[in-house]
């Protein structure tokens, strides 16, 4: 039982330090590869909104329209891979890769 107990301890003293990172720590980007008023850069202006009031962060909307979504799209590929980026797209997007070979 000691032995249990002992473990259990140990366990428990090595996860305390283990917590999230705060996120985010600097202005999040939403993309929109869409023309201003389209219905994804309406829902991507609201979601911008809703997150910037919960995440106390600013949330930048921008709209990069062109090659039907994809200069966009290839904005947020090529962003750094650090999670501040996001993307909104409509789902004809998914139409794409056989469009454009």
């Amino acid at each position: 039982m000691k032995t249990i107990f002992a473990v259990a301890a140990a366990a428990l003293a090595f996860s305390a330090p283990a917590q999230g990172q705060e996120y985010p720590t600097k202005p999040v980007r939403i993309i929109v590869p869409l023309t201003p008023g389209s219905g994804a850069d309406i829902a991507g202006r609201i979601i911008g909104q809703r997150l910037n009031e919960h995440w106390k962060q600013p949330v930048i909307v921008e709209n990069r329209p062109g090659a039907g979504g994809q200069i966009g799209t290839a904005a947020v590929v090529k962003a750094e891979p650090d999670g501040y980026t996001l993307l909104v797209q409509s789902s004809s997007h998914a139409a794409n890769p056989a469009i454009y070979k």
